[in-house]
């Protein structure tokens, strides 16, 4: 990409404890992946079946609907 960064990895359980400690219900965690079609038109992302490359977390406040 011509720039230089430093990702900085955290476990799931770090994220999970900073959202509850703040306040906060994990009400959903997904990990969306590439499907096998894709897989077959994208094959060098057969990574991403072994670590997802995004987590997406529902959070709301304790006694909100949805939480």
């Amino acid at each position: 990409m011509g720039v230089e960064f430093t990702n900085f990895h955290r476990t799931l359980a770090t994220y999970v404890r900073a959202f509850t400690n703040a306040g906060f219900r994990v009400s959903t965690i997904r990990e969306p992946t590439i499907a096998p079609e894709e897989l077959a038109t994208w094959p060098w992302l057969d990574d991403e079946l072994r670590v997802p490359n995004f987590i997406v977390y529902r959070l709301g406040k304790p006694g909100e609907a949805g939480a």
